[in-house]
């Protein structure tokens, strides 16, 4: 009898989970596990409906790369751009201040202000390893993004997005195409300095 009753009771749960899966066709296995590896809730959720923490945690999980853009293509997006005040962050692996400034964006952008007051863009100025820089993305939790663009064919480069400017780093660009806002800043920002600036731009 004990053993009857096992089959049984196997054949039960065989049947259950196979009538829950045939309920939910639409949820393919590679993204439950995109998902199960980046939430702790592990929901099946579209990206859409996403947290700014999840987001960056899916992020994490899927692998954030650098994009390379040539030259010219970078000055375009720059001047095309309609997603509202963006700010365009140039770094290089060198700079230590950059790096600062990078985890002050991302404390800014996911802690002190709104989903969507800004977005980020962070520009390596400087032509290297690809390896390189995505270990740096992964190892900063870096979830804008990265874009690399190589500069030395470019005559006073620097000037292409500011008058004067000789490329010194850390240096953001903040632009906002829909009003019209351009300002650029050659500094290393505190986080209260760069919150001040990025305030009266976002109301």
């Amino acid at each position: 009898m004990k053993v009857i009753r096992y089959i049984v009771v196997c054949t039960i749960l065989f049947y259950s989970c196979s009538s829950e899966k045939q309920h939910n066709p639409s949820l393919s296995n590679t993204l439950v596990d995109s998902f199960e590896s980046a939430m702790p809730h592990g929901k099946p959720l579209q990206e859409s409906e996403l947290s700014d923490n999840d987001k960056m945690k899916l992020a994490r999980a899927n692998g954030i790369t650098a994009l390379n853009l040539p030259f010219d293509t970078l000055l375009h997006k720059i001047q095309k751009d309609t997603s509202g005040l963006v700010i365009y962050n140039f770094w290089n692996l060198d700079c230590s201040s950059c790096k600062v400034t990078i985890d002050i964006l991302k404390k800014l952008q996911y802690q002190n202000f709104n989903e969507g007051d800004f977005d980020v863009r962070h520009i390596n100025t400087k032509s290297i390893y690809p390896e390189m820089i995505n270990s740096f993305i992964r190892e900063h939790d870096i979830v804008n993004q990265v874009y690399t663009i190589s500069t030395d064919s470019i005559p006073h480069w620097p000037s292409h997005f500011q008058n004067n400017w000789d490329g010194q780093l850390p240096a953001i660009l903040l632009v906002n195409n829909e009003d019209g806002t351009r300002l650029f800043y050659q500094k290393e920002f505190s986080l209260e300095e760069l919150q001040t600036v990025l305030l009266p731009l976002t109301l």
